[in-house]
């Protein structure tokens, strides 16, 4: 992804690292996809952007969080990986959040398979702005409306040997905002799933345009505001 960041001026950095990244929620070790969210975890920016940008405002803590603001992202977007290739070490540390997430932390887990060389397996194209958008808003019209994990309940759970690349099956469910009121709120319908409920500068974690892709009992989600307004949002940016 190196050579990705040092071309691509949508990127703001690449990760190694997925906050939705529990074995059960990813499949594809070869996967990448962009995200709005700074991961804060295994993470790589150009040397350009070091010197440019942020050396002379760095601040003296919460660094990850100031990175996450509108002001220093200028609504570019992080790489990372569906499989994380790096992991938190400790269950409860010293960090800024005091353990909040501290169980959540340390239930995802690193990719363990064989090493995979994307010079041979990844087609830059695939993560090309305008190319990912096209595909990402394809995938989303396709897949079949839900309005809550509870839908789920009565399709069977499916085992890895059902599971297909694309997926064959594909859930959206739709949230209406990102602040916890109600059920259809998206801290609401992400801990019914149970992923990542925290939100930082407005932007959901691992999420990109608002949707966060993802497996649960072998189907894969899309959990995302409503169609309407990714579609919009995604040819926005595509046309800036």
């Amino acid at each position: 992804t190196a050579p990705l960041l040092d071309t691509d001026q949508t990127l703001f950095a690449v990760s190694a690292w997925n906050d939705n990244g529990q074995k059960y929620r990813g499949r594809d070790p070869q996967r990448i996809l962009r995200s709005d969210f700074f991961p804060g975890l295994g993470w790589m920016l150009t040397r350009n952007l070091w010197i440019q940008e942020l050396r002379n405002k760095w601040p003296p803590a919460y660094w990850d969080d100031w990175l996450r603001e509108s002001a220093q992202r200028k609504d570019r977007h992080v790489l990372r990986p569906e499989l994380c290739r790096t992991f938190h070490t400790l269950a409860a540390g010293t960090g800024t959040s005091k353990g909040q997430y501290a169980n959540f932390l340390t239930s995802i887990q690193i990719y363990q398979g064989p090493p995979i060389d994307f010079t041979t397996t990844l087609d830059p194209t695939s993560l090309n702005l305008q190319e990912y958008d096209s595909n990402l808003l394809r995938r989303l019209k396709a897949a079949t409306l839900i309005t809550s994990s509870h839908d789920l309940i009565s399709f069977p759970t499916l085992s890895d040997s059902d599971l297909h690349s694309p997926p064959a099956t594909a859930f959206r469910i739709e949230y209406h905002t990102v602040e916890d009121r109600g059920p259809n709120s998206f801290p609401a319908l992400a801990r019914s799933f149970r992923l990542m409920d925290n939100v930082k500068a407005g932007v959901p974690r691992s999420a990109y345009r608002g949707v966060i892709e993802f497996y649960h009992n072998g189907y894969y989600i899309y959990l995302m505001p409503p169609l309407a307004q990714v579609e919009r949002n995604l040819f926005q940016l595509s046309v800036s």
